[in-house]
């Protein structure tokens, strides 16, 4: 059994709740292990506006709107309007756009803020240039984790 709690600083942070945390509730089901998050504030970045409604209502049902915000579009273009640093980022997109994702939300993540990005074992071929980049970085600690097949790099910003 694993229980994993996370207490955010409370410096907002990106994550994909329909990717990532879903997947941990998954697995939280099944009754391998328990995951929570303390005092979180969290930004979901939804490209397609009917999942972001989908999302928006998920939220309200759990009576999350004070600590979870869905904003709907290009993640490249909604980034930039939210303001301050992140402690934590999850980052589950289109692949060949990792490396720019880095890019932009490296200079903004808290020192000892955590990167992490799914599908980098299953998909690696699509994603050489932002592997080298977090393995390669001496501010960044990374290790990759593959319970299953698709595989999570881990970052740490020193």
């Amino acid at each position: 059994r694993i229980f994993s709690g996370i207490q955010p600083t409370g410096v907002k942070h990106f994550g994909n709740y329909s990717g990532g945390f879903r997947q941990y509730a998954a697995t939280q089901e099944r009754g391998e292990a328990f995951f929570c998050a303390v005092d979180l504030h969290s930004i979901t970045i939804e490209y397609d506006p009917v999942r972001a409604k989908e999302l928006t209502a998920n939220v309200q049902r759990a009576g999350l709107t004070d600590v979870v915000q869905v904003m709907s579009g290009d993640a490249f273009q909604q980034i930039p309007k939210v303001a301050g640093t992140f402690d934590f980022v999850f980052l589950d997109a289109w692949k060949k756009d990792y490396k720019r994702f880095l890019d932009l939300v490296f200079p903004r993540l808290d020192k000892g803020g955590l990167f992490l990005a799914h599908n980098v074992v299953n998909k690696r071929s699509e994603m050489g240039d932002f592997l080298d980049a977090i393995q390669k970085n001496p501010a960044l600690w990374t290790t990759i984790v593959s319970p299953s097949g698709e595989g999570m790099s881990v970052s740490l910003k020193r």
